[in-house]
């Protein structure tokens, strides 16, 4: 855990997890969880939430062959020439308005024609994260494997529509695993 400066009103701290297993060829999973509450505990609780909700249960299922009832992953199938990759998608986290009316399968529409174009065959992981406030958006990260993915960045800015009013925050997490067609 991270302290980040001192708020007035509560704790704001930042949580960074890291992941390596075997399958990833030495390669590692970093992310980081913003995390807010009354005090460190509660701001500890609500940054590790997130992660439980979104890449925790991708990462066992992809990497751990790890299956639960209620974990919210999703498996597809996306192809890209003589490429196959199974795709382990985690919820769509959404705070601060109604989930149904963010789009957010459009987008993910666009994130597979630009990773079907460019992946190569390895595992691969993406996360993203935006937000917006009375109308713009405030704040994206895209990352593929890590690294900052500017086409992507690219087609969010150009799908995002923010609500008009009040404050949301959506997060996102998938791993590629390849197969042979």
């Amino acid at each position: 855990m991270q302290d980040c400066p001192a708020q007035t009103d509560g704790v704001l701290l930042q949580l960074n997890v890291k992941t390596g297993a075997p399958l990833l060829g030495g390669r590692v999973i970093q992310q980081s969880f913003a995390g807010l509450g009354d005090d460190r505990e509660s701001a500890e609780k609500n940054a590790f939430g997130k992660f439980l909700l979104t890449s925790f249960h991708v990462v066992l299922s992809g990497l751990a062959s790890h299956s639960c009832e209620q974990d919210g992953t999703e498996w597809s199938v996306w192809s890209g020439g003589e490429l196959q990759w199974r795709i382990c998608d985690s919820p769509l986290i959404v705070q601060g308005g109604d989930p149904t009316t963010v789009g957010y399968s459009s987008f993910r529409d666009r994130l597979q024609a630009l990773f079907v174009k460019q992946a190569s065959r390895e595992i691969h992981w993406c996360e993203t994260f935006f937000a917006s406030l009375n109308g713009s958006l405030v704040g994206t990260d895209i990352r593929l494997d890590n690294e900052p993915w500017p086409a992507a960045h690219e087609e969010m800015e150009a799908w995002h529509v923010a609500p008009a009013e009040g404050y949301r925050l959506c997060r996102h997490f998938f791993m590629a695993i390849p197969n042979q067609k």
